[in-house]
């Protein structure tokens, strides 16, 4: 058997592992050109576009006052009262003609503010690939607030950092609907608590609406709806890539961290999901995220003849494997899921050097090719313009686009759309591009989410991010 030349890492999201700190981030209140948005967010998150930032008190948790979206005005930061809170206020521009065109007719007096919720693993070891998630959703709910709202509603949203506890999960999610009161969560990226997610959902009645994907759960409650493929298409289309570069016997490694590890084994070697793909396993074994060090793995792959390996492990711990292996001379591509790596890991060298070839479950960030994705970067580059563009971020924005189209179904009225109009407003999409950011999306009113089986091909190599297949999305 020859060498092992390439390591193929599968997606692996619902496999990260860490504690996360339980010190959570001060609310915030975020001007939008006269309306407002009501962000919990940690310093530096959401740069502001046209005005300094400016402290708001810890205790603000109520939303503010919000004026009627169609005549926006320009909101002073809020005068410093305290250290703990940053509030990330900017003048946004009043919206154009063209923003406006084909706008629904507002109720006199305004419409009541919507109120959304976004929870997630902002802290500890998956923090680094998740906090883009916080930033691309509040960019969309500024961009839609400058634009008049949704159905005449200005947003309000709510975000906050579970510290990666399922049981701090499930009381972020029961605060945000008794108390917050809000009609949605969106954009929910806490891959280590998939059960909490929905077992909350469910009992609240509250949809979800987009976020990592890193589970089964997202295609098993009708309260979840996914903006892009399942796991099992990840996992399988990643690895028809392998075999397509020429890649087909693989050894696996998969963390203790977590029982999705388990799921993942029985998938992929059990129940012959690598067997359908064209993959020959010749190597598995379990790993911990928390070892330094995995040359005793790279050597025993690399002395099984693998020519490619899945790793299911974040991205810090792939840069460890990474450096391992290079230190016997196996040097390797890693191909998984892009939201497995960080701005800041995807800068080394080595794993550059490398090439991953990976997928997103969204339309490549890096493209402007379709007006989903001009929108994407127009609001980024105004809203947050010293902001590297990144997987977490599209995915929480497509989420927020998602939410926008359903809720924009439902009638105009001056009350905030309810949970079961929301749902009802989902339950009516089909065949939903988002103007070229999904390959298309389909639910069913009161039922699980059908798999999605598209996905969008992404490299990372010494040029950086690109695209392979462009906008193009990959089915089977």
């Amino acid at each position: 058997m020859r060498t092992g030349r390439v390591v193929i890492g599968l997606l692996a999201v619902t496999v990260l592992a860490g504690c996360g700190t339980r010190e959570s981030a001060a609310e915030v209140l975020a001007a939008n050109g006269g309306s407002a948005v009501t962000i919990q967010l940690p310093p530096g998150v959401l740069p502001a576009a046209a005005a300094p930032l400016a402290e708001a008190p810890v205790a603000a948790a109520a939303p503010v006052p919000v004026d009627a979206p169609s005549a926006p005005k320009p909101v002073k930061p809020a005068r410093a009262t305290s250290t703990k809170a940053v509030s990330a206020a900017a003048t946004a521009s009043p919206p154009t003609a063209a923003d406006t065109a084909g706008a629904p007719t507002c109720p006199a007096g305004g419409a009541a503010p919507l109120r959304l919720g976004q929870v997630g693993h902002f802290s500890g070891v998956v923090g680094p690939l998740t906090a883009g998630a916080r930033t691309g959703l509040a960019v969309w709910a500024r961009d839609v607030n400058v634009r008049g709202g949704i159905a005449c509603h200005p947003i309000q949203l709510y975000s906050v950092d579970d510290g990666a506890d399922p049981s701090r999960t499930a009381a972020t999610i029961a605060d945000l609907v008794t108390n917050k009161h809000v009609s949605a969560l969106v954009a929910t990226f806490s891959p280590l608590a998939p059960a909490a997610v929905r077992q909350a959902a469910e009992k609240y009645k509250v949809p979800v609406i987009g976020g990592d994907l890193a589970s089964f759960e997202w295609n098993e409650s009708p309260y979840m709806f996914p903006e892009g493929a399942s796991l099992r298409t990840r996992v399988y289309l990643l690895m028809r890539e392998a075999v397509a570069a020429g890649f087909p016997k693989m050894g696996l490694l998969y963390c203790v961290e977590t029982p999705s590890c388990t799921t993942l084994h029985k998938m992929i070697e059990t129940d012959g999901l690598a067997k359908q793909a064209g993959v020959t396993v010749v190597y598995s074994s379990l790993v911990s995220i928390a070892s330094t060090d995995y040359t005793a793995q790279c050597q025993n792959a690399k002395n099984a003849g693998a020519q490619s390996l899945g790793v299911a492990m974040d991205g810090a711990s792939i840069n460890r494997l990474v450096r391992s292996c290079d230190a016997i001379g196996f040097r390797p591509p890693i191909v998984t899921d892009s939201l497995l790596i960080s701005t800041e890991q995807a800068a080394d060298p080595n794993l550059r050097r490398n090439t991953v070839l990976s997928a997103n479950t969204t339309a490549p960030w890096m493209l402007t090719d379709t007006p989903g994705l001009r929108a994407y970067h127009a609001a980024m580059a105004q809203y947050a313009p010293g902001f590297t563009l990144d997987s977490s971020s599209i995915l929480a924005w497509t989420s927020g686009k998602l939410a926008e189209v359903a809720i924009a179904r439902l009638p105009v009225t001056s009350a905030a759309p309810t949970s079961a109009e929301v749902l009802i407003g989902l339950g009516g999409l089909r065949n939903e591009t988002l103007g070229g950011l999904v390959a298309g999306i389909t639910f069913h009113a009161g039922q699980p989410a059908p798999e999605g089986r598209c996905l969008y091909y992404t490299r990372l190599d010494e040029r950086g991010w690109s695209a392979p297949r462009g906008s193009k999305p990959v089915c089977y």
